[in-house]
């Protein structure tokens, strides 16, 4: 009976671990950690069913700003450590530790991954293969040491002696330290989602045009020749270049007139800057720079404000383009005109990004549509409405006249930003240029 009860005690304590890994996949897929991306992808997938994916960018996943993969990591860890000292306390002890505390702290989240488990059925409407494993191995956890139950009375009485005590104390010290592990590592992956989103749009510092002179004098050019030399042997001085460059672009480009009726835009409505991102939703930088942009507005101090316009890479809407690239994207761009209708533009741009969809089609806009919140009849109804294409093919037309020919194009108070790398130091520059404080 002692060797069964030390077997169920160890292949419990797997079963915790077994959750907890697959808690810190999840944890780091909630913050876009491209190896768990890449891990939680190649074995859940990404159809239309949304699985892993939309589950784990989904707004229930997270409590009070927590993601619960951060929570669920803490808590199978601190099961998973409260078995080796159950294995090694006296019979007496190891029930009560099993049977007052794991018992019960199992029952309790079996409980939570049932409600977890109805957000997944009747609200999300997408089934989330890892998190229903972490379910599987926590109720397998919990029939494993079922045998270890008993009066809760007796339970507790077993606590009282010295040795009780101090492997309750043992073990609470433990769930603290497991808390602190965690919470530092959910902030470092946090802070590196943040960078990688920041990176993409560069970095505000205005570097110096270093090419000034008389371009008559021959010391000029050689002075050019030198220092293009120079970067070309640097890394860094060659991204120094492109960008100077394409600053010197930018500034001598012609603003254009985007017409911005109807379009949703996040940020201060007097911002003096204004960003336009061209995007198609199955181009998956579009979301990546959709993101950032959004997470950079609030930062920005009210300077900039973003608008989002359709550019579908589908000949079904966008006709002068050689071939279809992403087949089915008209169709979910049609669908963000219905959204900006009944005013829900962001809710339907989160989902759609995140269904993953290949070639969807219109039924799988409806979806999209629903989980986004729309007024259904209405949203069918605007798919089929000529006004609604008309309004689609007016902002392909916009962007073709434009000369936008790829996605994500970015325009900034309409000139062309040919590099998005660029972008914080060409939003600092025309901030400036209008009087403004420079842009954090």
């Amino acid at each position: 009976m002692e060797t069964k009860g030390r077997t169920r005690i160890v292949l419990a304590m797997a079963l915790c671990l077994g959750a907890g890994v697959i808690s810190g996949i999840l944890l780091g897929q909630h913050h876009g950690e491209p190896w768990a991306v890449s891990t939680v992808t190649e074995r859940c997938g990404d159809a239309e069913s949304g699985s892993c994916g939309e589950v784990a960018q989904s707004a229930w996943s997270a409590f009070a700003g927590i993601p619960l993969a951060a929570l669920g990591l803490a808590f199978y860890t601190s099961l998973a450590l409260l078995a080796p000292l159950a294995l090694f306390a006296p019979a007496g002890l190891r029930k009560a530790l099993i049977g007052s505390i794991l018992i019960p702290c199992l029952l309790v989240g079996l409980a939570f991954d049932l409600l977890l488990l109805m957000l997944q059925a009747f609200v999300l409407h997408a089934w989330c293969a890892f998190c229903i494993a972490t379910y599987l191995l926590g109720l397998a956890a919990l029939l494993v040491l079922l045998p270890f139950r008993g009066n809760p009375r007796r339970l507790f009485a077993r606590f009282a002696p010295p040795e009780g005590k101090l492997a309750l104390a043992g073990w609470a010290l433990a769930v603290v330290a497991v808390a602190l592990a965690v919470g530092s590592f959910n902030w470092m992956l946090e802070s590196r989602a943040d960078a990688r989103e920041g990176s993409l749009l560069g970095s505000s510092a205005d570097g110096q045009n270093s090419e000034d002179g008389d371009p008559d004098d021959p010391s000029y050019w050689q002075k050019r020749a030198r220092r293009l030399e120079g970067i070309l042997d640097d890394p860094r001085r060659t991204e120094a270049y492109w960008s100077e460059k394409a600053l010197r672009e930018f500034d001598e480009a012609r603003a254009e007139e985007i017409d911005l009726t109807g379009i949703p835009g996040e940020g201060d409505e007097g911002a003096p800057v204004t960003v336009v991102e061209y995007s198609d939703f199955l181009c998956p930088y579009c979301r990546q720079l959709s993101t950032a942009l959004l997470r950079y507005v609030p930062e920005s101090k009210g300077k900039v404000r973003v608008y989002f316009k359709n550019y579908p890479l589908d000949r079904e809407c966008n006709p002068v383009l050689s071939r279809s690239t992403h087949p089915g994207a008209c169709r979910l761009a049609l669908g963000a005109v219905c959204a900006r209708r009944q005013e829900r533009f962001s809710a339907y741009q989160d989902r759609a990004f995140e269904a993953g969809i290949d070639d969807p089609q219109m039924d799988d806009v409806v979806k999209i549509g629903r989980k986004a919140g729309l007024d259904l009849r209405a949203f069918r109804r605007c798919l089929e409405d000529p006004g609604a294409r008309a309004a689609l093919d007016a902002e392909v037309a916009e962007a073709n006249r434009l000369g936008v020919d790829s996605t994500p194009s970015v325009y900034v108070n309409g000139k062309p930003l040919e590099r998005v790398n660029d972008f914080l130091k060409v939003v600092d520059r025309e901030a400036r240029r209008q009087g403004f404080s420079p842009v954090p």
